[in-house]
């Protein structure tokens, strides 16, 4: 997007916050779904904004962080970024800066893991009757609990597509249709959906921050009600070592209801899952991409992602 359109979509906000006029907006990187930008005021405070990009295989998203991190700010959350202004016309808002680079997992000490395994255990343990009142209240379509089976068919079927399309290797287009259809023999032992539903982050990754003390949780694009820890989520998208996953586990436990070898069980079940979805992922982005150097590092990555994959 040009930056004479980007401060066309901020012109919205100049009467009630002038001091968005004349700001300084910086690109800090745009991904498949949206682009997002470091915006400085003119009495110099450091802002977040995210437009969402024409090409957008899973519509709005920054819809949905709107409406999750205006609930969890209701529901007495603090570790999550503020929302300073929101303009669903041109798919755009504007939240607090909560420090200045993401955090490792392996970064984080145990104290910190702790606090992360607390702050995780809140978010998980909200009603979503709560949060399907307040979306219908506050003009958002009402949440469905999204299973496991949802999960497969947007992250799995329905970006396979797209790379049985653009996807050049042949190889890899019969992987993924051959553990695909083992991803479906594996929800038929799917014990999560007799279990309660509740708000799920949904791209825990590598999404943290430390500001003044505060352990933030940041990006929920992707949350929305559904089942789980999300523990085989961090295990494959955090890196952390498997002293600090246990830890992790062990402290999750401690706070929910659920004993360590139930979460176990659970990471075991959707792991697989969650990887093929990966490979998918890669191998969609290597279908799409144009550059030379775009072509082989998704190449790249979809096969490394395989072997993960084969090595469970």
């Amino acid at each position: 997007m040009k930056y004479t359109e980007i401060k066309k979509i901020f012109k919205g906000l100049y009467t009630t916050r002038p001091e968005f006029i004349g700001c300084q907006i910086n690109l800090i990187k745009s991904g498949h779904n949206r682009s997002i930008y470091s915006v400085i005021t003119t009495d110099n405070k450091k802002y977040i904004a995210k437009i969402g990009n024409i090409k957008k295989d899973l519509g709005s998203t920054n819809l949905n962080d709107v409406r999750v991190q205006t609930f969890l700010s209701k529901m007495g959350c603090d570790f999550i970024p503020e929302i300073i202004y929101a303009d669903k016309t041109n798919d755009f808002y504007i939240e607090s800066c909560v420090g200045e680079q993401d955090i490792a997992f392996n970064d984080l000490n145990d104290e910190d893991i702790d606090t992360f395994a607390k702050q995780l255990v809140f978010i998980h343990n909200l009603s979503p009757d709560q949060y399907k009142a307040f979306s219908i209240d506050h003009g958002f379509d009402e949440p469905k609990i999204t299973s496991l089976t949802d999960g497969l068919n947007t992250f799995g079927f329905a970006r396979f597509e797209i790379v049985k399309e653009l996807c050049p290797d042949n190889t890899v287009k019969d992987w993924i249709q051959e553990h695909l259809q083992q991803s479906v023999a594996i929800l038929q032992k799917d014990t999560n959906s007799n279990q309660t539903a509740h708000l799920r982050w949904g791209d825990i990754g590598e999404n943290l921050r430390i500001d003044d003390h505060t352990l933030y949780f940041i990006d929920w694009e992707f949350a929305g009600l559904g089942h789980g820890s999300e523990l085989a989520y961090i295990k494959i998208h955090s890196h952390l070592n498997s002293e600090k996953f246990d830890l992790l586990v062990s402290r999750y436990a401690f706070y929910s209801s659920k004993t360590e070898s139930e979460l176990l069980d659970e990471v075991k079940l959707t792991e697989k899952i969650t990887r093929t979805n990966d490979v998918i992922w890669a191998a969609m982005k290597w279908g799409e991409s144009v550059t030379s150097d775009d072509i082989e590092k998704y190449k790249t990555l979809t096969y490394r992602r395989i072997e993960l994959a084969n090595n469970l």
